[in-house]
């Protein structure tokens, strides 16, 4: 509380400068901040979602590139004279045929694929000529290919580059004698440029590897990195447990993305998350600085433009309060004829076309909605009255006496009940007995062709409503459903539907033709003048608003449902 006091007290260029911080430079800097975090996951996203695009597009090409040559390595694998020349003991034979079986054969598949750089064996066949070349002996295989390799059983593995660098290796063991002492690894080497080109990043940040199944580099955008464990560029764990990495590498935070590709291999693309988010940063201090300056100047043109206005716009501000409270009648005195002077005359002006405006407005309502409701009203008794009559008159005639006195009785009761002392809102019950009364005359000319029942929920009866809102809906029925020689049965519904009141009046008469039923309904929503139906729905409307009226359902030979909604009213 000492606060808010504290507050009024402080002078408005005080007040200007507070609302320009909390409503303007606050929020700026907010949104800022926000605008640069949500720029910041965009670009993260859009670095990781392209290092996964490459990532694909690497294991893709890499793919395509190799399968040929796994291809080249399977036809090799099942070519069973090739397996016998390689295993055969020449301790007595020549190997002239099988030196030419083999070179012919590898040099056909060498020109017919430029990337090929050699197809060469290494056997522990110690009768098996090593020209080195084509042939090697088992002992210079590199260990660790010789133990991917026997590991494989059989299947084809990409071992990475040679000693000398200039080649990738492919590996497969010819595993046709398991059991014997002879072995055999078949290998084909790849040049290095076809897998290097793969490899080429665009920044000079970004990172790509290509790991086998051990966690050894088997090559890298970097070359030098051939063959050194991934550990030392990145934790191993995340090699095996996630598509999308971040790490720290020497304090600095790098992304990425991992992809599977074939012979158990991994492809690695990896950016620095720093160069990712430098573009945002650098515009996130632009923004801040140009805020920073831009406040600096909207304070000092507040201090300057509070201290010449202040006073007169008080004045104005403390006026339009006034008016705001309600005292239009409030004006204001010795305001010049400057700007100011301008905003104090059509201040003053405001007032008094606002206090003219609400007194016509209110007094033009009331007798518009009193002279419409009343003469609406008016309609109903003496509609209503020329019908009664004429059956009073036609009893007179066909018999004198007792049901002659009956029926000006029932006559008497409806309009003691309809004119209500000039009110026009009466209960709910007093409206069923008005329809019981106009009922009993007219039974009294259609005997037992007109049956009414009632089906009417207890909690409504105290609930307000018009006056002569059913009796013209039964009298509709009536006059316009009865079929000659049959016996028209009413029911008349009245039940609560949450927070309105719906009156139902449902005969199983003649019905309404369905040309003539549209005509219906559109005069019934024009609001035209009438009796009856429209008459009804005029008032509802004048007394409840809009969204309350008359509702009609019908369908030729089988009745007529009539139905009014009005809002509870207690």
């Amino acid at each position: 509380m000492n606060i808010v006091k504290w507050y009024k007290n402080r002078s408005f260029q005080f007040k200007l400068v507070i609302g320009y911080l909390v409503l303007a430079l606050i929020p700026m800097l907010c949104v800022t901040w926000y605008s640069y975090g949500k720029t910041r996951n965009v670009l993260l996203t859009e670095a990781y979602q392209s290092a996964e695009q490459e990532a694909e597009r690497i294991e893709k090409n890499f793919s395509t590139m190799v399968e040929p040559y796994e291809t080249i390595l399977d036809v090799l694998y099942v070519d069973q004279m090739l397996s016998g020349y390689l295993f055969q003991d020449y301790s007595n034979d020549s190997y002239e045929d099988m030196f030419y079986y083999i070179d012919k054969k590898l040099s056909e598949i060498c020109l017919m694929n430029a990337g090929i750089y050699k197809i060469c064996f290494y056997s522990n066949n110690e009768t098996l000529p090593q020209d080195n070349y084509y042939f090697y002996s088992m002992q210079d295989l590199d260990r660790r290919e010789c133990v991917l390799t026997f590991d494989a059983i059989g299947e084809t593995v990409f071992c990475g580059t040679s000693g000398d660098g200039k080649a990738f290796h492919m590996n497969r063991l010819m595993n046709f004698y398991p059991q014997g002492g002879m072995k055999g690894v078949l290998s084909l080497q790849i040049e290095n440029q076809q897998i290097q080109s793969l490899l080429e990043t665009i920044n000079s940040t970004d990172e790509i590897y290509l790991v086998d199944q051990k966690g050894y580099i088997l090559a890298a955008s970097e070359p030098e990195m051939a063959g050194l464990p991934i550990r030392i560029r990145m934790p191993e764990e995340d090699l095996e447990q996630k598509a999308q990495i971040e790490f720290e590498r020497d304090g600095i935070s790098k992304i990425g993305n991992i992809q599977s590709g074939v012979f158990g291999t991994k492809i690695l693309v990896i950016s620095d998350k720093e160069t990712v988010l430098k573009d945002a940063k650098a515009v996130s201090r632009r923004m801040m600085f140009l805020i920073l300056c831009s406040a600096a100047m909207v304070f000092l043109c507040i201090i300057c433009y509070t201290r010449w206005i202040s006073a007169r716009v008080q004045k104005v501000v403390y006026a339009a309060k006034r008016m705001g409270q309600g005292e239009f009648d409030y004006r204001l005195e010795n305001m010049g004829e400057d700007e100011i002077g301008q905003i104090g005359l059509a201040f003053n002006q405001l007032s008094d076309q606002i206090q003219e405006l609400i007194r016509e407005n209110y007094e033009k309502k009331i007798r518009i909605q009193t002279s419409e409701l009343n003469l609406l009203q008016e309609q109903i008794n003496p509609h209503f009255l020329y019908n009664a009559l004429a059956v009073i008159s036609a009893l007179a005639m066909r018999e004198g006496g007792k049901q002659t006195m009956q029926a000006v009785k029932n006559l008497s009761s409806f309009y003691r009940i309809s004119l209500n002392k000039g009110k026009q809102v009466l209960s709910i019950q007093e409206e069923v007995e008005l329809l019981q009364s106009y009922l009993k005359i007219q039974q009294m000319r259609f005997r037992d062709s007109v049956q009414v029942e009632y089906e009417i929920a207890r909690e409504v009866l105290t609930y307000r409503t018009i006056k002569l809102l059913l009796q013209p809906l039964v009298e509709n029925a009536i006059h316009h459903a009865r079929k000659e020689e049959e016996v028209l049965h009413i029911a008349v519904r009245i039940q609560k539907e949450e927070r309105d009141v719906v009156f139902q009046v449902t005969d199983d008469g003649c019905g309404i033709e369905a040309e003539k039923l549209i005509k219906l309904r559109s005069s019934l929503r024009r609001s035209e003048e009438g009796y009856g139906l429209r008459n009804v729905a005029n008032r509802v409307r004048l007394a409840y608003g809009e969204d309350y009226g008359v509702r009609i359902e019908s369908q030729e030979g089988y009745g007529t449902t009539v139905s009014v909604r009005i809002p509870v009213n207690e």
